[in-house]
């Protein structure tokens, strides 16, 4: 880790005003990266009672444990070697900041991990959580590899980081679900594609807000005499154009769930769809009113976004 670091975290304005708003609980929810963990048990459970079953107390620890050892592998492993500063945002800066304390925590995370895979969790869903690892390893070997340069690789432009992401987030929290259905596979496939969208507008939405912010910073930065290069250009792909059309990205997602939902009126697995169509009408009233809130306030609304299935909560039980 390069010894400049600290001083970077020190004089990066975003960051002083993260620690003045890190009292309250929802941005804690964020820093510490507890809102996939919550999302993903969320969306775990509700799959699981909509079809109407129930699996042990293994499996939503096992996700959370899992997804959180992920997230923060995901934050530590952005800065710990040579990068480019402009690339990191505040939720980085806080965790080079306490790079220590996060890597023994995710240590420690990691022991009743291994446990509940081995040891507890049933052969049928350690199977597939075998595979998804798998995945997730090649994942991290593209993303974060010493030779990858993943995000202007020709790869990385039309099969992006934030589809990856949305769709692996969205297939793990079915595992369990999909390891004891008998019937109505078609229906769990079609309910975790309309989810892993919503996931991908999630991951595309920030990224948009946030390279937005980076461009703003660069212009008042140029403008006050102190910075001498120009912008880095970045080489135009999916999330770019996704971006360029995040409105109506978020309408397709929410009229494809609102599809699904009409389709299966008739049944009791309407609520998969109504909560992804819902989370499709959040993400239209952030993008519509971006403009009134902070980057940091914007990320964790989309997030919070995606805790939909609530509403759903007296439907389902």
């Amino acid at each position: 880790m390069p010894s400049c670091q600290p001083t970077l975290i020190e004089t990066r304005a975003e960051y002083r005003t993260l620690t003045r708003l890190g009292r309250a609980p929802w941005v804690w929810w964020h820093l510490l990266s507890l809102d996939a963990p919550t999302v993903a048990i969320l969306w775990c459970w509700f799959f699981a009672a909509v079809f109407g079953l129930n699996f042990s107390w293994v499996a939503l620890p096992t996700l959370a444990l899992g997804t959180w050892c992920v997230y923060v592998a995901d934050r530590l492993l952005d800065g710990w070697g040579p990068t480019e500063t402009s690339d990191l945002r505040d939720r980085h800066w806080f965790y080079l900041r306490h790079r220590k304390p996060f890597t023994i925590a995710w240590l420690l995370a990691a022991i009743p991990l291994a446990y509940l895979v081995l040891h507890r969790a049933q052969r049928s869903v350690r199977t597939d959580d075998f595979f998804l690892g798998l995945i997730g390893v090649v994942y991290f070997l593209l993303i974060h590899g010493p030779h990858s340069n993943a995000r202007h690789s020709g790869y990385a432009r039309w099969f992006p980081k934030e589809l990856a992401v949305g769709f692996l987030f969205a297939i793990a929290t079915a595992i369990p679900t999909w390891a004891r259905l008998a019937e109505h596979r078609s229906i769990l496939t079609a309910s975790v594609f309309t989810f892993g969208a919503a996931c991908w507008l999630n991951c595309v939405a920030i990224q948009v807000w946030e390279d937005a912010e980076d461009s703003q910073e660069i212009t008042h930065t140029i403008l006050a005499g102190h910075a001498h290069s120009k912008e880095k250009t970045r080489s135009r792909g999916l999330t770019e154009f996704l971006g360029e059309h995040l409105t109506g990205f978020a309408g397709s997602v929410g009229l494809l769930s609102f599809i699904f939902a009409l389709d299966t009126a008739q049944t009791d697995l309407w609520p998969l769809f109504a909560a992804v169509t819902a989370s499709a009408l959040l993400f239209l009233v952030l993008i519509r009113n971006s403009h009134r809130f902070s980057v940091l306030s914007l990320r964790i609304a989309a997030d919070a976004a995606l805790l939909t299935p609530l509403l759903f909560l007296l439907r389902v039980r």
